[in-house]
Order: structure tokens, then C-alpha cells, then sequence
């Protein structure tokens, strides 16, 4: 403890300005190392703290109005869902092929032609595996009417059909019947187990 009061002796000489300087400056190098050493990195946290809780408030407000847009999506969504389930219906899968194939030559017989080609051609993978076209060669015999008529029948099909290059001529100069001859597209909706091969 003498030691301690000794080493103090010294300063006791000094007038007192000198004795406050000294002591002014011990306490600033106090509050210095204070503020360096706790300060600081308290406001940095401080300011890492309001720049997350501004950002958390932001995220808020956004999925509060994506929350109050929730229900219009969902009816938007369903709507989606109701339009893919027609558009699903309109292609057919490949176990309905054969039945439409049989719905295209009714259409025909029943508008009164004969058919002289039915050829289904190989069917072909489109659109990132989502559908298949699939030709039909077609090559019918009867009158301008009855032709007419089988377009019209094919258009009523609860499948798509797509008639292409589509040619009518006259049978014969005798005749007064027609030939027409085309190509009746049809598109088959890829299953997901067809899609790999």
C-alpha cells in the first residue's frame, strides 16, 4: 500500500492545472477505450438489428398483401385447373385412339361416303412430350354434299380433329359424285408413362 501512496507522491508537486489535465486525460482515455470497446460494436448491432427489422417488416407487409390476395388466386387457380380438364378432354389418351378413329369413320359413313383409304399413320411426340400427333390419310368417295356433311361432323367431334390438305375433285367426267382426299390430324395427350419412351 506504500508503495501505492508512493507512487502517487510524485504527482504532488505539480500545480493543480497539471494535476486536472492529467486526470482529464486518464478519464477521456477511459471513455475512449469504453466507447471502442463496448459502444461501438453495441451500435453496430443496434444498426444490424433496425436494418433486419426493417427488412422483416417489409417481408410482412408483402405476404400480408399476397394473404389478402390468396382467395383470388385460389379461384384463379381453379378456374386452370377446370380449363386443363377440358383441354385434357379434347385429347384423347391412347386407349380412346381406336374409339375416335372408329367416331371419324362413322362420321363418314353416316354422311353417306364411301371410303376408299382410312390409312392411320405413326403418330409423332410434340411440345416437350405433352402430346402426339397422329395422322390419318384419308381418301373418301360421294357427293359435294356428303363431303360437306363429313366435315361438318368431324368439327362436332368431342376430340380435336384437324383436316389438312384437303383436295376435292371430280371422280369421274360421267360422275357427278366427288373425290376428297386429306389428311385428318388427330393429337393424343401423352400419359406419364408413355412420355420416356
Amino acid at each position: 500500500m506504500n508503495n501505492f501512496i508512493t507512487s502517487f507522491s510524485a504527482l504532488l508537486p505539480y500545480p493543480m492545472w497539471q494535476k486536472f489535465m492529467m486526470l482529464a486525460v486518464i478519464v477521456v482515455a477511459i471513455l475512449g477505450l469504453y466507447i471502442f470497446l463496448s459502444w461501438v460494436p453495441l451500435n453496430e448491432d443496434i444498426v444490424r438489428a433496425e436494418s433486419d427489422l426493417e427488412r422483416i417488416t417489409k417481408q410482412v407487409s408483402e405476404n400480408q398483401l399476397k394473404a389478402q390476395d390468396l382467395d383470388r388466386k385460389k379461384k384463379e387457380f381453379e378456374g386452370l385447373e377446370r380449363s386443363l380438364k377440358v383441354a385434357l378432354s379434347m385429347l384423347p389418351t391412347k386407349s380412346e385412339i381406336p374409339k375416335l378413329l372408329k367416331n371419324i369413320t362413322w362420321a363418314g359413313k353416316q354422311s353417306g361416303l364411301v371410303f376408299k383409304k382410312f390409312k392411320p399413320g405413326r403418330e409423332k411426340n410434340k411440345k416437350q412430350n405433352f402430346y402426339a400427333d397422329m395422322p390419318i390419310d384419308i381418301e373418301v368417295y360421294g357427293s359435294f354434299k356428303d363431303s360437306i356433311a363429313f366435315l361438318s361432323k368431324i368439327g362436332e367431334l368431342p376430340r380435336i380433329v384437324d383436316m389438312q390438305r384437303l383436295s376435292l375433285k371430280r371422280a369421274s367426267k360421267e360422275d357427278k359424285n366427288m373425290e376428297m382426299t386429306g389428311r385428318a390430324m388427330t393429337y393424343r395427350f401423352i400419359e406419364s408413362g408413355d412420355a420416356n419412351k
